[in-house]
């Protein structure tokens, strides 16, 4: 499970220190086809007075039972629930309301429901809002190497149909790691890289703008367009 090498690489190796909150934490994959993939999770004042009021930190997180860091984590992942999903009347973030709705838009059975459908990953588990630091982080290779060792593990996990890159920071890193993508492996017929066979599709991120509206339909008409294919070869 990711969350075991999250707990041993982020907190037992001191990555986030002793004052940093818990990282992200994973539910178990329960059969979703498509995985998206994200840059690192945000961290603006509602999630740091959550983090806050239940003590969710780094320090005496080591020292507690493997069932009281379980009770830990869960309460992690019930709170992300509830920014993905709306659960409980929580107003999703924009982040996630446009992931939403995005596989809406795609009107493609088994692969339109994002609560149903996708399992959303981010390559770094640190809590920032602030993207320029995370990428001076993310200048030390040995870091990248680990963390794209770590996304492979959540591929052979969730064993998806196809896998969305929605961040263009993190399509680059994963372009220019000989070990996993080549501009080479983009599929004549597809029209995508692949990753032991997966389709891997490399966007923008779709909030704060990146995305165009014209770009965004191209890439909607291009994945069903993919899927068709796939579900062509089945």
């Amino acid at each position: 499970m990711i969350n075991k090498r999250i707990i041993e690489f982020y907190i037992n190796q001191g990555l986030l220190g002793e004052k940093g909150y818990l990282p992200m934490f994973y539910a178990p994959s329960n059969g979703q086809k498509v995985l998206s993939i994200g840059l690192n999770p945000s961290m603006p004042e509602n999630i740091k007075n959550f983090l806050e009021k239940y003590n969710l930190k780094v320090k005496g997180f080591k020292d507690l039972s493997d069932n009281e860091q379980i009770s830990k984590i869960d309460e992690v992942i019930a709170y992300q629930r509830l920014l993905k999903y709306e659960d409980g009347g929580k107003k999703k973030m924009r982040y996630f309301i446009e992931l939403d709705k995005f596989f809406k838009e795609l009107q493609y059975e088994g692969f339109n429901d994002f609560q149903e459908d996708v399992y959303h990953y981010d390559l770094y588990q640190k809590r920032n809002t602030a993207s320029r630091e995370v990428k001076i982080d993310l200048r030390d290779k040995k870091l990248v190497t680990e963390l794209i060792n770590q996304f492979k593990l959540v591929i052979d996990e969730v064993k998806p149909k196809i896998i969305f890159v929605f961040n263009a920071y993190v399509s680059d890193l994963l372009k220019r790691d000989g070990d996993f993508l080549k501009e080479a492996q983009i599929d004549d017929e597809l029209g995508c890289h692949l990753y032991n066979d997966i389709p891997i599709v490399l966007a923008n991120q779709l909030s704060g703008g990146a995305t165009s509206i014209v770009y965004r339909d191209i890439l909607i008409w291009n994945t069903k367009r993919i899927l068709n294919k796939i579900k062509s070869k089945q």
